[in-house]
């Protein structure tokens, strides 16, 4: 169950303040900024996408001094400071009357509803027509294929691993996507358990690793000679890397074939790297993030972390 705001979290109000006012949370709960993921949001910056910073405000403290911690929105706030600078205002939920302790809950709160589910996160997507999300669509309508949120291995057409989905076409785009969710209809009838996460992981690394070179209908025959949990090791322990499956696959690829329609066999170091999402433009600069010192009463840390908040 999801915690919920502290029940006394006092006046809250919203106001635009400074950016060069906002500090990260203090370390007690806080953690480092993500400076790869910053520069991404910050080529990409929307202004109508930025949302409501919350912000835990302490009035009787100077700015730069713990006055406006930020409780949730770190990572938007440092990508407008390296867009636009620190003379921008952002919108700001002010808390205040707040302590130590249920600010860092109040974080967690915000960060943990925050999470949906990648299907909802699709549908979103989706019905603002954001490009990715158009192109995953037109692949799973094109195959006929649905997303869902669960799936038995035996059902038929339904995917549930929505994540893997947009890796693939983040690596690979929608032609990609649509190659390898054909070759696993094919290797398993169409079966749920043949669009598990790391299968298709598996198949796209196979796929990026010999481009041009894999006749896509012997990849299916193939794969079809195991069932997907052998394939992915299943019941190994510890797990094997897909690196290290994907020379599983070509070994067993290239037993019915002969001169130069055998693949070579990579090393899982090429294999890991051929499976790497290609970098995504960016923003050039330092990443700034101005934490906090503060501590609560008593001097000591706060409750631990059921997850490290953002």
């Amino acid at each position: 169950m999801n915690p919920k705001p502290p029940d006394h979290l006092g006046i809250q109000h919203l106001e635009w303040l400074l950016v060069s006012e906002l500090e990260m949370a203090p370390p007690q709960w806080g953690r480092p900024l993500r400076p790869g993921d910053i520069r991404a949001m910050a080529h990409d910056f929307d202004p109508d996408k930025l949302g409501a910073v919350a912000i835990w405000a302490r009035k009787n403290l100077p700015a730069g001094r713990g006055k406006y911690v930020i409780c949730d929105g770190q990572h938007r706030v440092a990508a407008v400071r390296l867009a636009l600078g620190n003379d921008q205002r952002v919108p700001c939920l002010i808390y205040e009357g707040l302590t130590m302790e249920t600010a860092a809950e109040l974080s967690l709160g915000l960060q943990e509803r925050r999470n949906l589910h990648p299907l909802d996160k699709h549908r979103a997507a989706l019905a603002a027509h954001e490009t990715r999300a158009v192109e995953v669509d037109k692949v799973m309508t094109t195959l006929g294929l649905h997303f869902v949120y669960t799936a038995k291995g035996t059902d038929r057409g339904r995917i549930s691993a929505v994540g893997a989905c947009y890796q693939v076409w983040y690596r690979m785009a929608a032609p990609g996507l649509e190659r390898v969710l054909n070759i696993c209809s094919q290797a398993w009838d169409r079966t749920s358990a043949g669009y598990a996460s790391p299968v298709l992981k598996l198949v796209m690394t196979v796929l990026a690793a010999h481009d041009g070179e894999v006749d896509d209908v012997h990849l299916g025959e193939t794969l079809a000679l195991r069932s997907p949990a052998q394939w992915v090791s299943k019941d190994v322990i510890p797990r094997r890397p897909i690196s290290s499956l994907a020379q599983d696959v070509i070994i067993e690829y290239n037993k019915a074939r002969r001169g130069a329609s055998r693949l070579s066999e990579l090393t899982p170091s090429q294999y890991e790297a051929a499976a790497k999402r290609k970098p995504s433009p960016t923003v050039r600069g330092p990443v700034e993030g101005r934490t906090t010192a503060t501590k609560s009463r008593s001097g000591s840390s706060t409750r631990p972390n059921r997850r490290r908040p953002s």
